[in-house]
């Protein structure tokens, strides 16, 4: 089956210096159309106005539909229902005679920080080169992107120390339209010798349910819809080079009662040498604030890192190792290994990662993927360039990857990619692309176009 697609994006921005209120906007207009057996078109539009102490956005996005099917959607349905609203307003207000900062955010919220790892608690395995980790302390919401998924209307009010007080803690609470509902409460402070500790309690009463199924065996009983309470206490504190960070969390149980999760995080910082150690366990059968069941009973993820000073080179390596048992009490590894070399105008970068399965009587190698990278910096144009390799059990596939991206002109950059997928020894796919993103600078006003095209072929 042979897949055409095409994306055009215009992006433009401004700012104004001079005005006292008006500080400047961005606007966002994307458009993609696919063709394989029928054509489908998928739309967004929005714009942001920043204003002193003040943002607000306001935008729409149609999800990708059948262009057949398009007009009979909008005539039979409510456009409201079809569209997916991006709208939010965030006021920022801090009154001379209050020793506290206030923020209010509406609209189409999105939600991070700790609601997100109350919603998923477990590890995922990022680069080997990451920095300590370092969580921001409570919840926190955040206004829509140009193209965020629908989220539910929400309302959104933290208070936060503006330095006249600093025992003043940060307060943050948001309800949805749902009604759930999301608690925190944030403290950084010294202790003696330790320059930074924090402190945060979160809360979150969310609601879901798991519906009957008619097959004839379920790995979890099914439970009405309602709202359940989770809250988790975290901790952190960074003292000469030593970093710890950890979180203990305690969620409602459809089935009554509590069930418990821990995670922890201590980091090794020295010139030329870090080592990450992280450690999660939970209780058997823990279903996570989201609804979601999480299978994993314990996790452990150990990073060391180096670092070289070449000359006028620097390097760095590191390794890290995700291991977990599960529910089943079956256990697997993965493993990724990074490396990158830099110095002037050169850079270059190696990943590699592998999964091992293990049971009471065999291991077995599930995947393995690795990608070369490099770019190089020169004059009037920059090049970068990537060859990657996927391989499980029965697929292979190999991607290559070019742009270059010229220091003035109109054309910002170009782009082009190349992936071929083998099955069983034969070749399943094959798809090409090509872009290009243009830019042109006014005193006042940046306009940015985006075009892109793919060709994918399924055999």
């Amino acid at each position: 089956m042979l897949t055409f697609s095409v994306f055009l994006c215009v992006l433009c921005g401004g700012e104004v210096k001079k005005s006292p209120f008006f500080r400047g906007f961005d606007s966002y207009t994307g458009l993609s159309f696919a063709m394989d057996d029928e054509a489908s078109i998928k739309a967004d539009e929005g714009v942001r106005l920043r204003f002193s102490g003040a943002s607000l956005v306001l935008g729409a996005g149609l999800p990708s539909e059948k262009v057949g099917e398009l007009g009979e959607i909008l005539l039979e349905s409510n456009p409201l229902d079809v569209l997916v609203p991006r709208v939010g307003l965030s006021v920022s207000l801090s009154p001379s005679f209050l020793p506290f900062s206030l923020s209010v955010n509406a609209g189409t919220l999105s939600f991070s920080g700790a609601l997100s790892r109350m919603k998923s608690p477990v590890f995922s395995i990022g680069s080997s080169l990451s920095s300590p980790y370092r969580p921001s302390g409570g919840i926190s919401s955040n206004l829509p992107s140009f193209t965020s998924s629908r989220h539910p209307f929400s309302l959104s009010v933290l208070l936060s120390s503006s330095g006249k007080s600093v025992e003043f803690p940060n307060l943050f609470f948001a309800a949805d339209e749902k009604k759930e509902l999301f608690l925190s409460i944030y403290k950084s402070f010294s202790l003696g010798p330790v320059p930074l500790v924090s402190l945060s309690a979160n809360f979150s009463f969310l609601r879901h349910s798991r519906e009957y199924s008619s097959s004839w065996f379920q790995k979890i009983r099914p439970y009405p819809e309602d709202y359940y309470f989770c809250s988790e206490i975290e901790s952190s504190f960074v003292w000469s080079f030593v970093r710890h960070w950890s979180a203990l969390c305690a969620t409602q149980s459809p089935y009554g009662g509590f069930d418990f999760w821990f995670r922890t995080s201590d980091s090794l910082v020295l010139d030329f040498f870090r080592l990450n150690a992280s450690f999660f366990a939970s209780s058997p059968g823990l279903i996570s604030a989201s609804g979601e069941i999480v299978g994993v009973l314990y996790e452990f993820l150990l990073n060391p890192q180096f670092l070289f000073d070449l000359g006028n080179l620097s390097a760095q390596a590191g390794l890290s190792a995700l291991g977990e048992i599960d529910s089943e009490k079956s256990a697997g590894v993965r493993f990724r290994f990074d490396a990158a070399l830099g110095g002037g105008k050169f850079r270059a970068g190696l990943c590699a990662q592998t999964s091992l399965s293990g049971s009471d009587d065999s291991v077995r190698l599930v995947d393995f993927s690795s990608k070369l990278s490099a770019s190089y910096r020169a004059r009037y144009f920059s090049m970068a360039g990537s060859v990657s390799l996927k391989c499980s059990d029965s697929s292979q596939g190999i991607s290559v990857s070019a742009s270059v991206s010229p220091a003035k002109g109109l054309v910002k950059s170009l782009t082009s990619d190349l992936s071929l997928s083998i099955k069983d020894g034969n070749l399943s796919s094959s798809s090409v692309s090509a872009g290009m993103e243009l830019c042109k600078k006014w005193e006042k006003i940046t306009v940015t176009g985006k075009f892109s095209a793919k060709l994918k072929n399924t055999y």
